[in-house]
Order: C-alpha cells, then structure tokens, then sequence
C-alpha cells in the first residue's frame, strides 16, 4: 500500500540515464521523486517544493556548480537535510569535509538497488519534512 506522506527526494545530475537509474531503483521505497538536470534547477525545486525535500541526491559535477556548493544552499534553507553525494570520480577535499558532518553520505557510481538500500536503512528519517 502506497504511503500517505510519502518522502520526497531530489535527484540532481546533468545525465539522464543516471537520473532514470536511480529513479527506478529508488521507486520501490516509495518516495516522491523530483528531478533536475543542474544545480540551478535543483535549487529552484529545493525553494518551490512544499513541504520540502526529505533528501538531496546529487552529483558531485553539475554543469554549473559543485554538488557541495548546492549542498551548502540546500542547508541554508533545509538545516538537517540529509544530502548524498554521488560520483564515479575521487571525491574533491571539500566534499570529504562535507562527508565529517551529520547527515552527509556518499554513494560511488555505478550504483547499485543494494548500495541505495544499505545507505537508506542507515538514514534516520523524520517524521515531517525537515524545515
């Protein structure tokens, strides 16, 4: 049975298949999934959606900013968002440093529907949207 309030996650990456792929292994956790293809589109679905976003799911190379930079705005508005980094490349020392703080994951491309369920078990999610 379908959740009531179901969770809300942004998935924030320039390539589309990337985006398909986790969309379809995210779908079987029930959550409202948004999209975006740029740091600037992310932001703009981070300022609009209501209630806001549960989790932020992004690439660590946007075509227009870094994925830490986007975090960095995402907590402007959002203090406790959970925020998880995806790359296929070595982390970037400020995203190491991002990964030291609460609620800060990594998952490395390519992923896996196991990796995204280990790392999800490990989230503590709340019980209304992070304000």
């Amino acid at each position: 049975m379908p959740s009531l309030n179901p969770k809300k996650i942004l998935i924030v990456d320039d390539d589309p298949s990337i985006r398909r792929l986790a969309r379809r292994m995210l779908t079987s956790f029930e959550f409202e999934i948004y999209e975006a293809a740029t740091g600037q589109e992310g932001l703009k679905l981070i300022e609009t959606t209501n209630p806001r976003i549960h989790v932020l799911l992004t690439d660590m190379n946007l075509p227009d900013m870094q994925g830490d930079a986007l975090c960095d705005w995402a907590r402007n508005l959002c203090p406790n968002l959970p925020v998880i980094f995806f790359s296929g490349a070595p982390l970037r020392e400020s995203a190491r440093l991002h990964l030291s703080t609460p609620n800060t994951f990594h998952l490395s491309k390519p992923f896996t529907k196991e990796a995204f369920q280990n790392l999800f078990d490990g989230i503590v999610w709340p019980s209304a949207p992070v304000t």
